[in-house]
């Protein structure tokens, strides 16, 4: 496989996060005979000398479950977990919520401006979050990182925050009203010791989060760019399309191909419909 011959390289000049993407990959085949294991413990190796522990403990425990008796796999696997400092990989929905126009609003309203909107935000964002037990929650200075367990409560965690922001705004008499992009995405974290979460499936729906029309590559079955929507917008990558569609009665529509900065491939990126979208 074109992967073996590719692997070693990419993590030997340390582009770790296109070899992340190549060894889960990669991972999705299936470990038969002892070729196919010789090598993906060898890439498990090479992984693990590169830093990428979490993705070696993935290779060494799919060799495991084929051939517990395979080499050293059972010592190799005890010693990543004694190293990895209390840190896990758990498959979660991950949301980022980010505050359109900050920096236009301290022009009209002064510097408090982002401070009164991260507050009634909060104010809003918190209880709906609670109510659909999200795993973590974090500010990001403009907005939130926010993990849910399953998809469909990130999505209607997400609808219900842009009904009440919606309330809120046809409220304000003189004032900032709250505008928001939200992006969701679906895939394994790494938890760390203290909670927080890292990895390259926490970076894509900040990547999602920002997207402009003009990097929109048209496809059959998509939007024209003079039909995206710029705020109060909820854009899902296919990952977590594939894990929600069938969950609930959602208005999702298919916007076309995008690059991700840092993220190997053309990505396929949805939207769901809200009617608050503009």
């Amino acid at each position: 496989m074109i992967l073996t011959i590719l692997l070693p390289s990419i993590l030997k000049i340390k582009d770790l996060e296109t070899a992340e993407k190549h060894v889960q990959e990669y991972s999705k085949v299936s470990c038969t005979d002892a070729g196919i294991k010789s090598k993906m413990y060898d890439l498990g190796d090479a992984c693990e000398k590169a830093g990428l522990k979490h993705q070696a403990r993935g290779l060494f425990s799919k060799v495991y479950t084929s051939d517990s008796d395979f080499k050293d796999i059972k010592d190799r696997i005890n010693a990543l977990k004694k190293s990895s400092g209390g840190r896990r990989e758990i498959p979660e929905a991950v949301m980022v919520a980010d505050i359109c126009e900050s920096s236009k609003m301290m022009d009209l309203y002064g510097d408090g401006a982002t401070y009164i909107i991260k507050n009634a935000l909060e104010d809003i964002m918190f209880p709906i979050f609670k109510e659909n037990k999200s795993s973590f929650t974090k500010s990001t200075g403009d907005g939130f990182l926010v993990c849910f367990s399953n998809s469909k409560s990130a999505l209607d965690s997400a609808i219900q925050v842009l009904e009440r922001v919606n309330t809120y705004n046809s409220n304000v008499v003189d004032g900032p009203q709250i505008h928001l992009r939200f992006a969701i995405h679906f895939g394994e974290v790494r938890v760390m010791p203290d909670e927080d979460r890292h990895g390259t499936n926490i970076n894509i729906p900040f990547r999602v989060e920002g997207l402009k029309a003009d990097g929109l590559v048209v496809v059959k079955d998509g939007i024209l760019r003079e039909d995206f929507t710029l705020i109060d917008r909820i854009f899902i990558t296919e990952a977590f399309y594939n894990s929600v569609v069938k969950t609930g009665n959602y208005n999702i529509r298919y916007l076309g191909l995008f690059e991700l900065r840092n993220i190997t491939g053309m990505h396929k990126i949805y939207q769901v419909m809200t009617g608050y979208e503009k």
